[in-house]
């Protein structure tokens, strides 16, 4: 009797744990895609634009092994995201970008493939703040 107590006493607790910590992880995340979402002007559309531009012409050029179009192609998106305030991750995968293949003069098929992945992450989340800025937006 006393270890089915014990165990239900434990069960309940590790339960309560759980959705504690779940729910201070969805507060926490709520919070800081509102305050993401409050810094980026939303006003600049041709910014925002030509972000979106920027950042497909980066993934193109590279496959494509253009190199110098490329750095020019991180080079705008950069400038873009900085006049938006795109402060939180959005600048600073541009800038990892930047630092990583500035150097090279040819890339690898792992240099594409990861510059791809780098770029669609980049893509998404700025696909993610521009719905979660539009009230009401469905897909």
């Amino acid at each position: 009797m006393m270890s089915q107590l014990r165990d239900y006493a434990i069960g309940t607790l590790s339960s309560l744990t759980s959705a504690v910590l779940v729910s201070a992880f969805l507060w926490a995340k709520r919070h800081w895609i509102f305050n993401a979402l409050a810094s980026i002007n939303w006003k600049l559309s041709g910014d925002m634009w030509w972000l979106a531009c920027d950042l497909h012409s980066i993934k193109l050029q590279a496959e494509l092994g253009r190199v110098a179009k490329m750095k020019d192609a991180i080079d705008k998106a950069k400038g873009h995201a900085e006049q938006m305030h795109m402060n939180d991750q959005v600048l600073p995968g541009i800038i990892k970008l930047k630092d990583t293949y500035f150097a090279k003069q040819t890339f690898t098929t792992d240099d594409k493939k990861q510059i791809q992945e780098q770029v669609d992450a980049i893509i998404d989340y700025c696909g993610k703040l521009a719905e979660g800025n539009q009230p009401g937006f469905r897909r």
